[in-house]
């Protein structure tokens, strides 16, 4: 019985030796800031070489010092180690997703949320979905966009096919 306890307590042991040094050795990864502003920056997304996430530093206090609702999008280039602001309008932009040249995002700057796009290669922004209802929680892939739609009064999923469509176009669905 003494045997099997000393057994266990070994084994446990040396189990924790190993995963103490995975740990310590896990630390060691080349890890490097994406953006490091002094508000918070969340909800990331990577495609190839770009970085994009919803940023708060520009984020207003009104005159009765509460905070307003009114992050950005934001993107970095890893190989050129550059950032930029992607949307500049005062009302709310979050979770931005992003598939190629591409990205999409939540925005209120209609007074309810609407899927916008930016494409990266232009430079140009537009409004893509357009409803009375909220349209929220955007994903990319290829040609196919996909979001939460609130239309019928639930959440739903709804999807539209992206090819041929212009930046200035809007899908009125």
């Amino acid at each position: 019985m003494i045997t099997k306890k000393k057994i266990t307590i070994c084994f446990f042991t040396a189990l924790l030796l190993i995963t103490g040094g995975n740990v310590a050795a896990q630390t060691e990864v080349n890890i490097k800031p994406v953006t490091m502003e002094e508000a918070d920056q969340n909800d990331p997304a990577v495609y190839a070489d770009t970085v994009v996430w919803t940023d708060w530093r520009n984020s207003n206090i009104s005159s009765d010092e509460q905070a307003l609702w009114n992050a950005d999008i934001y993107m970095f280039s890893i190989s050129a180690g550059e950032e930029m602001q992607i949307s500049t309008d005062e009302s709310l932009q979050i979770g931005p997703r992003i598939y190629g040249d591409r990205v999409v995002w939540t925005d209120t700057r209609n007074g309810s949320a609407d899927i916008y796009m930016y494409n990266i290669s232009s430079g140009e922004e537009s409004q893509v979905i357009a409803n009375l209802s909220s349209q929220e929680y955007p994903a990319i892939y290829e040609d196919t966009l996909v979001w939460v739609d609130m239309r019928s009064g639930y959440f739903d999923i709804y999807m539209t096919d992206l090819a041929g469509v212009e930046l200035q176009d809007q899908v009125e669905i």
